[in-house]
């Protein structure tokens, strides 16, 4: 329970005073003495007389000082909370030098010995509380008390080595924690894209072929981390700009530095040693010049189209220009949060990946098992998000690597805004900074069998256990994991970082092989006070010898945009905006006196809350019903968005989508038990396999791609299923699109590309083209090439009996005289219908529909109506026969997908 009360500290001003009175009576009286002031006023003073009551002088003066410094260490507030290491004054500096050598043992100490302690930092203290139930006792602790915000700016120091503005006016904290988390299944596929290519060029381009190689683990993870992060943060192509890239890294690495610099300084001192750290600004502003035209241009096109701008990019740029135009924050606030965020994701993330990959290269053992899984899994449900949740070797390796080795000692952090009593009694003044001992509850018998060995699958087993499979995962915070704080206050970001660092994982495993040169073990990690730094060490990187081949297994690459080759708008952004989830009321929806309510069964009283639709269809649905449908919907609920007087309907919390009504209700028909939808087109099939990913549904996946797999369905449009089977990372479906699009000749001339194909990289469009000229260079083979025809020669037609009762002799060959018809004519109306028949390579149902062109060309050899019967019969099956082999070498032909 807290209790706020009055500090102590006014009870050392009358001692400080008395202090002050024992001075005046020793020194004052001599000062005013006329022997003293004669001495000073005249020149035959003696010079030892003078510095002998210089002397006493100073003597009085520094026992004043040593007396109000012993009379505010006693009577701080601070003082009854146990100290690791000495607390008098000046000695504790030798404390805070031991912290900010080893500030794990400082803390394992103290976590051992006291249910709450301080440690000394140059500039303050800090309080420190032990165990699971103190953990999470300062996570209740109301925002009124204590607040998150300030005890990291505490420990960060931006205000000094930035401006008040990026500490003040955060507005990518709500941009991470509602579109950003909201809309990763969106963006993932852009990750897994620019982690494939950064990879590629970072360390693939460095390793030749079965020869060990080292790499520079932590500053290479900082390069594709930059990479990755900044595909969905700026997009294509600054994304891949080397210099801004080289920026954003540097601005990590000189926030680091200037924190540490000024962890030195005295508090009354800092505002004057930040003016002299200018590298973070510096590159601050070398960043603006990539960032701010971007901004500014965004900001222009949204003023003059607004609602009617339909290409409006929905990514983390344009998510923080539309929070800072709600809240009025100018555009040097939207460039500093890209770059805060930046700092958030590149040092965090590299980090992190960097102790797990010492983990792997330690204890190599683990990596087939690992393998086995991505694989397996991958193999199933292609590169999404929804393969990420089914890896939980993989996530309970990540998170168990981040509770051996996380990124600092201490976690759960606030910054007491009033007098603050623990449940236990302590006293926390105001002002004071207050965490939880991370390292050391990590590592507590209580919450962890055998918690100093790294057993990497430890948090796997414990999910098997009933209801534990979504409490133990990467991403879920707890009183006994605070790698991520606890509580609402807990990373944001962390959602988008653990799927970034397991598609890291999950290629490096397929890819290569790692670990330490001669079996040495795991470098020992650095720590400059809380902060946690893996030594910057080589791994041994080698080309997989049994390197997954198939495309089930394979990332996607490639540069050049799909809309130049269809000739489309290539200076348009890409477009994601129909897959953007608002939980938020936004001016510009209709009112509510237009929303229209779903047909039954989605109009029930009995719902949780509403889902309504881009159309403004209300469709009433079930908590339970959904949980069980999505762990994603688990996860909205967990965010703890509070529905408004503005965002209900008769008191039922109201969801914003954007898909329009006949998707999500082919969408619930498919999650409810009641009757399925029909899915009789490749675009409205398609839309629901997208919603189905976004909202990582697996049964409507399996639905949708049931469709999809429908000839019926997928012929109508083959380009469509083609670009939604490629974004979806499912190749078999790609194969059976292709196959079905060489029955049109031309796929590509249409007016506007099917929807999600300008998204894809350039090589998904050329496997397709060079797909179907292979197939295409087969049937021009059997067109052109006489060598195909020989057997047409074997084709001899007589008159029938009618006109010539006796065409042969009795031993089957033509008698002298008989007439022999002229076909050659007949074999070029053949060769003709074989090129005109729609695509490329004509399906062999199609020659059933010749027959009108084959009794026309048999009209011109004889007139007698068996005869032509005769002719056509024979000519048919001949026809067929050679579509068949045409058939049969298509078949042969492999559609080079690289996904």
């Amino acid at each position: 329970m807290l209790v706020s009360t009055f500090s102590e500290k006014h009870v050392s001003r009358s001692y400080v005073a008395a202090l002050v009175g024992v001075v005046r009576q020793r020194v004052t009286p001599r000062l005013s003495c006329p022997k003293y002031a004669s001495n000073f006023a005249t020149s035959s003073a003696s010079t030892e007389e003078i510095m002998a009551n210089a002397v006493e002088i100073a003597g009085a003066i520094i026992g004043v000082v040593v007396l109000t410094a012993i009379a505010r260490w006693r009577f701080d507030p601070l003082y009854s909370i146990p100290t690791i290491g000495p607390s008098f004054p000046l000695l504790s500096y030798i404390g805070a030098y031991r912290y900010c050598k080893n500030a794990r043992e400082v803390l394992q100490e103290g976590y051992a010995k006291h249910k709450i302690f301080k440690v000394a930092m140059l500039d303050q203290w800090v309080v420190i509380v032990s165990g699971a139930e103190m953990n999470d006792e300062l996570r209740k602790i109301p925002d009124s008390h204590a607040t998150f915000h300030e005890a990291a700016e505490e420990l960060v120091q931006t205000r000094y080595t930035l401006s008040d503005s990026a500490v003040d006016h955060p507005i990518h904290i709500p941009a991470i924690r509602g579109p950003l988390t909201k809309n990763l299944a969106v963006v993932f596929g852009d990750v897994v894209d620019e982690v494939n290519a950064a990879f590629s060029e970072t360390i693939g381009s460095k390793l030749k072929d079965d020869e060990w190689t080292g790499v520079n683990v932590l500053m290479s993870m900082a390069v594709i981390i930059s990479r990755a992060s900044n595909r969905v943060f700026v997009g294509l192509p600054l994304c891949r700009n080397e210099d801004y890239l080289h920026i954003v890294r540097q601005f990590t690495f000189d926030v680091s530095k200037g924190r540490f610099i000024l962890s030195l300084s005295p508090r009354f001192l800092k505002p004057f040693v930040g003016r002299f750290i200018p590298w973070a600004r510096r590159a601050m502003r070398n960043g603006s010049v990539y960032l701010r035209p971007m901004i500014e241009e965004r900001q222009r096109k949204l003023k003059e189209m607004g609602d009617e701008w339909t290409d409006k990019p929905n990514d983390y740029m344009m998510w923080m220009i539309d929070e800072a135009n709600r809240q009025g924050e100018s555009t040097q606030v939207i460039l500093e949060g890209i770059m805060v965020s930046n700092f958030a994701a590149i040092h965090t993330s590299s980090s992190s990946i960097t102790q797990a990959l010492y983990h792997l290269a330690e204890s190599p053992e683990y990596a087939d098992l690992l393998r086995e899984e991505v694989e397996s899994v991958v193999s199933e449900h292609g590169w999404t998000k929804v393969a990420m949740n089914k890896m939980w070797k993989l996530d309970s390796f990540m998170r168990e690597s981040q509770r051996i080795n996380g990124i600092t000692h201490i976690s759960v952090m606030r910054k007491t805004l009033q007098d603050t009593t623990l449940s236990d009694g302590t006293f926390i003044p105001a002002g004071t900074v207050v965490a939880g001992a991370s390292s050391a509850t990590h590592r507590d018998a209580r919450n962890y069998e055998n918690p100093e060995i790294f057993d990497p699958f430890r948090f796997a087993d414990m999910r098997t256990e009933d209801g534990a499979s979504i409490k133990h995962q990467f991403v879920t915070t707890s009183p006994e994991y605070v790698a991520f704080g606890h509580g609402k206050h807990a990373c944001p970001g962390r959602f988008f970082a653990v799927n970034e660092l397991k598609v890291m994982m999950a290629y490096i495993l397929l890819h290569y092989d790692i670990k330490f040169e001669d079996g040495r073990p795991r470098p020992e990690n650095s720590s400059r006070w809380h902060s946690v730094v893996p030594q910057n060490k080589e791994v041994l990187f080698r080309k997989r010898q049994a390197q997954v081949a198939s495309a089930n297994y394979r990332f996607r690459s490639g540069k050049l945009q799909l809309s130049r080759l269809l000739q489309l708008d290539a200076m348009a952004e890409p477009s994601r905006t129909s897959y953007s989830l608002t939980l938020v009321p936004q001016e510009g929806f209709m009112s509510a006196s237009l929303v229209t309510p779903a047909s039954p069964p989605f109009d029930r009283i009995d719902a949780d809350f509403i889902l309504r639709t881009a159309d403004n269809v209300d469709f009433r649905v079930h908590k339970l019903t959904m949980r069980m449908a999505s762990e994603i919907f688990e996860e909205m609920f967990s965010l703890g968005y509070a529905a408004t007087s503005d965002d209900d309907a008769d008191g039922i919390p109201v969801v914003r989508v954007t898909e329009h009504s006949q998707i999500i209700d082919a969408l619930l028909r498919i999650i409810y038990p009641t009757q399925d939808p029909v899915l009789d087109t490749p675009t409205t099939a398609c839309e629901v396999m997208r919603a189905s990913l976004k909202y990582e549904i697996e049964v409507a996946m399996s639905f949708a791609k049931k469709a999809l797999l429908d000839p019926k369905v997928a012929s109508k449009d083959p380009l469509t299923v083609y670009a939604a089977a490629c974004q979806m990372r499912m190749p078999n479906l790609a194969l059976e699109a292709a196959k079905l699009s060489l029955r049109h000749e031309q796929i590509f001339l249409t007016a506007t590309a099917p929807a999600g194909l300008d998204s894809l990289p350039a090589t998904i469009l050329f496997a397709l083209m060079q797909y179907r000229e292979k197939c295409k260079a087969i049937v021009q083979r059997f067109v052109q090439d006489d060598r195909v025809w020989k057997g047409w020669r074997e084709f001899r037609y007589f008159l029938c009996e009618i006109c010539d009762p006796r065409p042969i002799n009795d031993d089957g060959l033509p008698r002298e005289g008989a007439v022999i018809l002229n076909v050659e004519h007949l074999r070029v109306v053949l060769r003709d219908l074989l090129r005109s028949m729609p695509g490329p390579v004509p399906d062999i149902s199609e020659v059933m529909l010749s027959s009108m062109l084959l009794m026309a060309g048999s009209r011109e050899i004889t007139k007698c109506e068996s005869c032509r019967m005769s002719i056509v019969r024979d000519v048919r099956e001949f026809h067929a026969e050679i579509l068949s082999e045409v058939q049969r070498s298509v078949s042969m032909i492999k559609l080079e997908l690289v996904l």
